[in-house]
């Protein structure tokens, strides 16, 4: 008769149910996420925090009839608001167990496997898409807030000096790409467009296109400074296509743009 869903509003995740009957949601008044049903009348959900709570439910009113309590501690959350683990239906519950804060570490191997540097990223932070500079010197990387899960950011890490520095400050900043002379760091911002920063955050931010569907994913410049190859999210769509962005101004043309995902 229903389905339990999470729904994150302004970076934070709220539990609904959906009602196949009546084709509305409706809004169970807590935070959470993963929510699952287990028999006897209850639902078991994660905190942002990583606790793991039961809270007494009726499936035929939708609406929780009492307090949650906590069942589990320190349960490991994935990138996308699901938990590290799974619930049964009979209530046993499996999790990996582990703080996030554990995982934020940006590490340099060589290619034996031993460690070079280490540098923990700011608080509730972790890093994404890390990407070497031409020369090698300096690493551009995005974060992503375990908190607030929406907001990303560019940060840029030199190994020689061994500082940390953040060059966006947008907060919807991410998939990273080094010009061919490493002068500049472009990267898509707010799921659609595409900008430039100067790599020392000097000077002003350049917009270059804002014709990519839903937002570029992964880009690279190409070895002559005239564009960008980027992939993007198809209109309406999960699927991938791959294009040509040229600097100069004009429009993004499609390289591959078949039926499949490229």
């Amino acid at each position: 008769r229903a389905v339990l869903v999470t729904l994150v509003r302004e970076g934070t995740p709220h539990l609904y149910a959906y009602s196949l009957a009546r084709d509305t949601l409706v809004d169970l008044g807590a935070p959470g996420l993963y929510p699952r049903f287990v028999n006897g009348g209850w639902i078991a959900y994660a905190l942002v925090s990583g606790t793991l709570v039961a809270a007494p439910f009726d499936d035929r009113a939708l609406r929780l009839t009492g307090p949650a309590v906590p069942i589990a501690e320190r349960v490991r959350l994935g990138p996308a608001y699901p938990i590290k683990g799974a619930i049964a239906r009979s209530g046993t519950v499996a999790f990996l167990p582990g703080d996030e804060s554990t995982l934020n570490d940006l590490v340099v191997l060589n290619r034996a496997g031993v460690e070079l540097q280490r540098v923990q990223s700011p608080s509730n932070l972790g890093f994404s898409h890390l990407r070497f500079s031409p020369d090698g010197r300096r690493i551009a990387a995005g974060s992503v807030s375990f908190v607030q899960r929406t907001e990303r950011n560019i940060w840029l890490y030199d190994l020689a000096a061994r500082t940390l520095s953040r060059l966006t400050f947008d907060s919807t900043s991410a998939a990273t790409a080094w010009s061919s002379n490493g002068r500049h760091i472009y990267y898509s911002r707010g799921g659609r467009s595409i900008y430039r920063i100067a790599a020392d955050g000097s000077g002003v931010i350049d917009s270059l296109t804002d014709v990519m569907d839903n937002g570029a994913g992964d880009m690279e410049a190409t070895p002559d400074g005239r564009g960008l190859v980027a992939r993007y999210f198809r209109r309406g769509s999960f699927d991938r296509d791959i294009a040509f962005v040229p600097l100069d101004g004009s429009a993004a043309r499609p390289v591959l743009a078949s039926a499949a995902s490229e």
